[in-house]
């Protein structure tokens, strides 16, 4: 047992012997009742077996295997020194949705979030040159996302989507 599922003596809670009873009928004499605590929704995450994530993949299909025309599109539009090709190398499905998300920062900030972030636990991660890939494809985006406000001063999809 850990230290969450322990029995807790109700002995603590419980009022005093009346002092009529001999010492003998002391609660010594005979175990305590014991009552288990109840474990926090964190305690019970942590207890639960791993979840096995491969069962709920789709299969690979063969798009998700080769670039896309807007990827290609995409990656000849990057400054020739930042082209991520440990990232189109090995993950070009990955290129692909970056392709599509890319004009749409709020799209692309949430792609790198669901890609750089382990949500789920225990999870392998990129090997480092794709790791590095994704990070620097980030600060680009983000440099971008910098040099448009600084030009018009404000943020222009805030605009464009408010009434205000």
């Amino acid at each position: 047992m850990n230290w969450m599922t322990h029995p807790v003596p109700r002995a603590a809670t419980l009022a005093p012997w009346p002092a009529a009873l001999p010492p003998t009928h002391v609660a010594a004499s005979r175990p305590e009742p014991m009552v288990s605590r109840p474990m926090s929704p964190a305690a019970r995450l942590i207890a639960q077996p791993p979840v096995d994530w491969s069962r709920f993949r789709a299969p690979p299909r063969e798009q998700d295997r080769k670039l896309s025309k807007a990827a290609q599109d995409w990656l000849r539009g990057l400054p020739g020194a930042r082209w991520p090709m440990n990232l189109a190398t090995h993950y070009p499905r990955i290129v692909n949705h970056l392709a599509l998300v890319w004009p749409d920062r709020h799209l692309t900030d949430m792609a790198f979030e669901r890609l750089l972030t382990d949500t789920r636990g225990g999870r392998q991660g990129f090997p480092p040159a794709v790791l590095a890939d994704l990070q620097a494809l980030r600060r680009q985006r983000r440099e971008m996302t910098e040099r448009e406000q600084s030009r018009f001063g404000w943020d222009l999809t805030l605009m464009a989507t408010s009434d205000r």
